[in-house]
């Protein structure tokens, strides 16, 4: 067994990592295990040659459930300490704060747009026919500048909410945490996580 120490960040890394290894080695033994289309039988040759296929096939299936539970032990380990150093109640949290921030730009863009002010729709009393704006009327701003002026202050709060747990998260995801991987499946991330935490 490997042990390598990396930041929690970097776990997610190994994590992707192993995780497109165990997707590659599955699609190889898909393809080698997949029906083949013999025109003419050629000798024992060609059924030897079709019999060291499927046992390739067989062999690679095995290494992606290697690389697949390998995915899953990384990702327990990520999610305990998510909620040991309490990531996933910011994570949450910053989930709905961004959300906010969506809902809120998009009410903005109804405070700034339409081409008449609420406030100014009397004057247009005859939108009929023979209006200038003719039968389709006129686009009225039905929230009005204090409406403009709550939401641009409240989607400023919002968006340093935002900055403040997104920083908050990068802080907790710096303490380094220990991975036990076998040494075959470690050779494919150790060094490019080991390289990449030491950087940090």
């Amino acid at each position: 067994m490997t042990t390598i120490e990396i930041s929690l960040s970097r776990a997610h890394k190994v994590a992707e990592r192993l995780k497109a290894r165990a997707t590659e080695l599955f699609e190889q033994a898909h393809r080698l295990g997949q029906v083949s289309n013999v025109k003419g039988v050629s000798g024992q040759a060609q059924v030897d040659r079709l019999a060291e296929q499927a046992r390739l096939s067989m062999s690679l299936l095995a290494e992606s459930e290697r690389f697949m539970r390998a995915t899953a032990a990384v990702r327990h380990i990520i999610s305990r300490e998510n909620q040991t150093r309490g990531i996933d109640r910011l994570l949450a949290e910053l989930e709905v704060v961004n959300r906010l921030v969506v809902q809120r730009r998009s009410m903005l863009a109804e405070a700034k747009g339409g081409s008449v002010p609420l406030l100014e729709l009397l004057g247009f009393k005859s939108l009929g026919k023979e209006s200038v704006y003719g039968s389709d009327g006129v686009e009225v701003r039905v929230l009005g500048p204090e409406q403009e002026r709550v939401l641009e202050e409240r989607l400023a709060d919002l968006q340093r909410e935002s900055f403040d747990l997104t920083d908050r998260i990068a802080e907790l995801n710096g303490p380094r945490v220990k991975i036990e991987l076998e040494d075959d499946i470690a050779s494919h991330v150790v060094a490019r996580a080991t390289s990449a935490s030491v950087a940090r």
